[in-house]
């Protein structure tokens, strides 16, 4: 008994069949592990790859159990995210403050800063959700988040909403850039809090990842809804 893994790169399906059973088939930018045996005894294990159009770029092989961890583990892709960017995210977001890893599905390209501010910085009176609009990433210059989407799909359109707040000062002058769309200027607010909805964005490059780059002399930013569709699939705002 042999065991295989196969990876793929295409904008299809591909089937992999082993020797003597056939795996299901799935979805480009990932890989399937298979089992077969030497069934006709000639010292030759067969892989055949069926598909209108496959490709496939590359192969592990080794006895059951042995096989080396996957080249490149398959994206996690969701239609609908709510992502803060805090340590600890309140209930419904995810903490997003990382950098991208394919198991989570989105992150930053390079690691950003974060801030939480006490209450007693809120203006007096204030009514909204202190635990998502006191804590936030900051930067100085341009840092980009990038969110998993299904690859080499050019026709479809995703919505962002962005959270912009920081009770210690309104940030002017902050630059939004999704993928596919033109930039917004914007400025952070804390009474009522800033939010930025993009719509219109698009894998351009079709590497199956969406972009959204924030700049300024110093940005920050609570969070982040994402939404496969325009503005009306995203959830209700947080207030």
């Amino acid at each position: 008994m042999t065991q295989s893994r196969s990876y793929t790169s295409s904008p299809g399906q591909t089937q992999f069949v082993g020797t003597p059973i056939a795996s299901t088939a799935f979805q480009s930018f990932g890989y399937v592990t298979t089992s077969g045996s030497d069934s006709n005894n000639d010292g030759v294990l067969d892989i055949t790859i069926l598909g209108g159009v496959w490709v496939a770029s590359g192969l592990d092989a080794a006895a059951p159990g042995s096989l080396p961890a996957p080249a490149t583990p398959a994206a996690s892709v969701s239609s609908l995210r709510r992502l803060q960017f805090a340590t600890s995210a309140i209930g419904g977001f995810d903490s997003a403050l990382a950098t991208y890893t394919p198991a989570a599905g989105f992150g930053w390209q390079s690691a950003v800063n974060s801030y939480v501010r006490p209450i007693s910085m809120f203006p007096t009176g204030y009514t909204g959700n202190t635990a998502f609009y006191g804590s936030g990433a900051w930067g100085m210059g341009s840092s980009t988040f990038q969110i998993a989407v299904a690859p080499y799909a050019p026709l479809a359109e995703y919505a962002i909403r962005a959270y912009l707040s920081d009770p210690y000062t309104n940030w002017a002058g902050i630059v939004l850039k999704g993928e596919g769309i033109a930039s917004v200027t914007t400025n952070a607010q804390v009474s009522p809090p800033q939010q930025v909805t993009l719509e219109g964005l698009r894998d351009v490059n079709g590497d199956g990842m969406i972009t959204i780059t924030v700049s300024s002399s110093i940005w920050v930013m609570n969070g982040l809804d994402f939404a496969a569709g325009d503005a009306t699939a995203l959830p209700a705002p947080v207030v």
